[in-house]
């Protein structure tokens, strides 16, 4: 028979007390998945995997470069076409690497397509997918012996989502469709997820994501080139990265194309304005008191004088300090203010005017170098 000692048996229990209290603090400190509260990653991600099992005639270039932008690589062969996706790379996917595999008849109609997902960073498990397509799907363990969940939305068609062992949350999607042949994406489709596109961007502008607005909004300019707010928002996504000479170009295109919109009209003229690429014609009464300033021509205590041509009046109760005090004698024209000169009115210039309104106050970058997005 084991003898254990009291104090063994005293230090035994508080071990064992230890553990359990370190064990119930992990645990209350572990977050609890709520399937609602997806974040972005795994959201926008699984959205787009659900729209692709449901319609699987999406499974194309056509309609995946508004959905994940253009396609880091791509290769061709005689009976298809592979693509793939890096966010390294590509920059305006999420952080999911996507490769399409397209296979085609020889009327170069798709009978069969692989879209495969991978999530390094997701935090998704198979219960909770379960849960969320409120459907029961085919658990199974794949030839790597992963947990594995398959569904099938339409005939053909299989959506699976793989857990790796000891991790609890999904790191692979795949939607497979092998069938008939599948019409090309139609006008509607396209249309929707090109307005989703925009409005991602300028989501992302919005939060203050300029790295990942600027290239979605350059691909949607690409296809809709009189988009005046679009302008607009890439040169506000080029200013907020020190990209001047390219943010002047996208005022001054917005300017253009916004002749239908006057609220982005001002808005591009402002932006100009701080830029000093137009005059601003509030800064004549500021040269206008430089001038007074530079010949010494204080206003004793009381005096007013018109400030503008326009006859804004403005009251000066104390003399300028290196002025002479008491009336200015008058020694010719010599003496006299030279007044400033007259400041344009943008208000009644054309837009082309404005276009070709140089500013002359930034260095132009090299020819050919793309902003770094």
């Amino acid at each position: 028979m084991l003898k254990i000692s009291h104090s063994r048996l005293i230090a035994l229990s508080l071990l064992s007390l230890q553990f359990f209290a370190t064990s119930g603090v992990l645990a209350a400190k572990r977050p609890k998945y709520q399937v609602d509260k997806d974040r972005p990653l795994n959201a926008d991600i699984m959205n787009l995997a659900d729209r692709l099992a449901r319609n699987p005639e999406l499974m194309s270039l056509s309609y995946l470069k508004y959905a994940l932008g253009n396609p880091s690589k791509s290769a061709g062969s005689y009976d298809g076409a592979t693509y793939s996706w890096n966010p390294r790379l590509s920059g305006p996917s999420d952080a999911a690497i996507c490769v399409l595999a397209v296979r085609t008849n020889a009327n170069r109609q798709t009978i069969g397509s692989v879209m495969n997902i991978e999530l390094p960073d997701s935090d998704v498990t198979l219960d909770q997918v379960e849960q969320r397509e409120q459907t029961i799907g085919k658990k199974f363990y794949d030839n790597n012996c992963f947990p594995a969940l398959r569904f099938s939305f339409q005939p053909n068609t299989s959506l699976t989502y793989t857990q790796k062992q000891n991790t609890f949350s999904v790191h692979h999607i795949e939607i497979a469709y092998s069938g008939p042949p599948l019409p090309p994406p139609s006008p509607q489709q396209i249309l929707d997820i090109s307005n989703d596109r925009r409005m991602k961007a300028l989501a992302a502008l919005s939060n203050g994501q300029n790295l990942q607005s600027a290239p979605l909004l350059e691909q949607h300019l690409a296809e809709n080139p009189h988009d005046a707010e679009a302008h607009y928002a890439l040169g506000i996504a080029y200013q907020n990265s020190s990209h001047i000479n390219e943010a002047i170009a996208q005022y001054k295109l917005g300017l253009v194309n916004g002749t239908n919109d006057p609220d982005v009209t001002n808005k591009c003229i402002q932006r100009l304005q701080a830029l000093q690429v137009i005059p601003d014609p509030n800064q004549q009464v500021d040269f206008h008191h430089l001038a007074l300033k530079n010949h010494g021509q204080g206003l004793s205590e009381g005096d007013v004088q018109s400030s503008t041509s326009q006859g804004s009046l403005i009251t000066h109760n104390q003399p300028m300090s290196n002025a002479p005090q008491g009336p200015v004698p008058f020694n010719g024209p010599a003496n006299q203010v030279t007044p400033p000169p007259a400041t344009p009115n943008f208000n009644s210039l054309s837009p082309t005017n404005i276009m070709n309104h140089e500013a002359g106050a930034f260095p132009s970058n090299a020819s050919g170098i793309n902003p770094g997005f």
